[in-house]
């Protein structure tokens, strides 16, 4: 998980109780170091900023865990260690008395991941117990996302089958011990514990404006069956971005240059790409099984408001009449943001409703980008200058609206976090310009290819082109400040 990437930039441990730090290497009297899964589980701990001992040589293995704690664990393991404690308590529970907790227990709870005893209480120094225990730990992990569950039984049932009762032996109505939550959280969010996304199948449904950013790699013309296979193996930033999670994903590229869905799935292509007339559905059907558990769909250019809900619905069918519990993901992209005519309006107004009508999960990774070249979103202690140029391919004749590879992470990092409820800040986001990963990862590849420089105004016009800004992405990677700003919004644009 994504544990296994913090370091040294997290300067100091934040703990529950508030006692000077020690070190991850510290000796705990009451912890046994025969006691493996234990021992490993504490360090583990230690090292995330989950929580500490009690006191500098005790880590309190047998004193209880209240309902509270449990909630600022998950918090402090889903926001790499934070602990903001203090805040306002704005959760509808009236019996919280602790307003060390209150920021920790209101994102919980906002976050689906505590819904307390009854509508009105928490009952937060209450003992947690391990069904408990299981229940908030699956939310977080984001299993309840799009399934519903009953409680306690399907959550205990989800938990054994992801390996979350590994070395525990306590009851599920026990109250747990700060020894046995910290082996359940080690089981959740270590780097052994089983990825939502492992062993997943994803297909990315779209154009150009999926592949040109790497999201999933440039996408392959030839339409004889080698070169349509070589679909079905897709390494690019969104298998990346699984992989270095934990997650071994199997990803199909079905993205075509300029197509809209009616033309991937109509049955006779007319985007004037080569394909007029071909059956690209046929394709798919006649190459995979169709069994898909998550299907990423991004509208084309040639898809309005009124077109594209209607595909989506005829898309879903196909895939469900396979796997009826194959999810969906609506990846809305920059240009319908930028180019501003009337259908895009519509579509962009219709986002939410065509959502709650298709049963989507929103991937809105344009209007962060947008926003930003906008000046609506500010990055965070930025030290670079943001405009078009940043995010989208403006300094070729051939080419002004694509994205880049700075937006080709803000996609895929948008729709992984909104696929698993994985926050962005804190990801590990290097691979996106190692080309020994891949070769299209190169960066000075893509600046050679997109960014010629042909547009340039002469010295005496009066008028300037759109591309007169050099693009700066490689510098905002470089940047470990922009980065951190860029998932910040990431994260704030999510959460809304």
């Amino acid at each position: 998980m994504m544990f296994k990437k913090l370091t040294a930039t997290i300067l100091s441990v934040i703990m529950l109780i508030s006692i000077p730090a020690i070190g991850i290497e510290a000796s705990f009297v009451d912890i046994n170091d025969e006691n493996v899964p234990l021992a490993q589980a504490v360090d583990f701990l230690l090292e995330s900023g989950i929580t500490k001992g009690v006191s500098e040589t005790e880590f309190g293995e047998n004193q209880n865990v209240t309902r509270q704690q449990m909630a600022a664990f998950i918090y402090r393991a889903k926001n790499n260690g934070d602990s903001p404690e203090g805040g306002e308590n704005n959760t509808p529970f009236t019996d919280l008395d602790d307003s060390t907790f209150y920021s920790m227990i209101s994102w919980a709870n906002e976050n689906g991941i505590i819904k307390g005893v009854s509508a009105t209480e928490f009952e937060p120094n209450g003992g947690i117990t391990l069904q408990d225990a299981y229940t908030m730990l699956i939310r977080a992990l984001g299993h309840e996302k799009d399934t519903s569950f009953t409680y306690p039984d399907d959550y205990i049932s989800k938990a054994l089958e992801i390996g979350l009762d590994k070395n525990i032996n306590a009851s599920l109505t026990s109250k747990l011990k700060r020894g046995e939550v910290a082996i359940v959280l080690h089981n959740a969010f270590g780097e052994k514990s089983i990825h939502m996304l492992d062993g997943k199948k994803i297909i990315f449904i779209g154009n150009s404006f999926t592949y040109y950013s790497k999201t999933v790699i440039d996408a392959l013309h030839n339409l004889d069956d080698e070169g349509l296979l070589k679909r079905f193996d897709d390494k690019g930033y969104f298998y990346q971005l699984c992989a270095q999670n934990g997650a071994n994903v199997s990803v199909t590229n079905w993205t075509w240059g300029g197509h809209g869905l009616a033309d991937i799935f109509g049955g006779s292509c007319s985007a004037d790409r080569g394909h007029d007339g071909h059956d690209h559905l046929a394709d798919l059907k006649r190459l995979c099984d169709m069994n898909y558990d998550y299907v990423v769909i991004q509208p084309g250019s040639r898809d309005t408001a009124v077109t594209t809900p209607e595909w989506i619905k005829k898309i879903q069918e196909l895939f469900r009449a396979v796997n009826p519990e194959t999810k969906f993901v609506y990846n809305i992209h920059s240009n319908y943001y930028r180019r501003g005519n009337d259908d895009d309006k519509l579509l962009v107004a219709g986002i939410d409703s065509t959502a709650k009508e298709c049963d989507l999960t929103v991937a809105n990774w344009g209007v962060i980008v947008y926003d930003i070249i906008s000046g609506v979103a500010k990055v965070e202690n930025a030290t670079q200058e943001y405009n078009k140029n940043s995010f989208i391919i403006t300094k070729s004749k051939s080419d002004g609206y694509h994205p880049n590879m700075l937006s080709g992470y803000i996609t895929t990092q948008v729709v992984y976090s909104a696929i698993t409820g994985e926050k962005a800040l804190g990801e590990d986001y290097s691979f996106c310009t190692d080309p020994a990963i891949h070769a299209k990862f190169s960066v000075q590849e893509f600046l050679d290819k997109y960014y010629t420089y042909d547009n340039l105004s002469n010295e005496n016009s009066e008028t300037k082109l759109v591309g007169d800004e050099l693009t700066n992405f490689p510098e905002v990677f470089d940047s470990p400040a922009d980065m951190a700003g860029i998932q910040k919004l990431i994260d704030t644009y999510l959460s809304k």
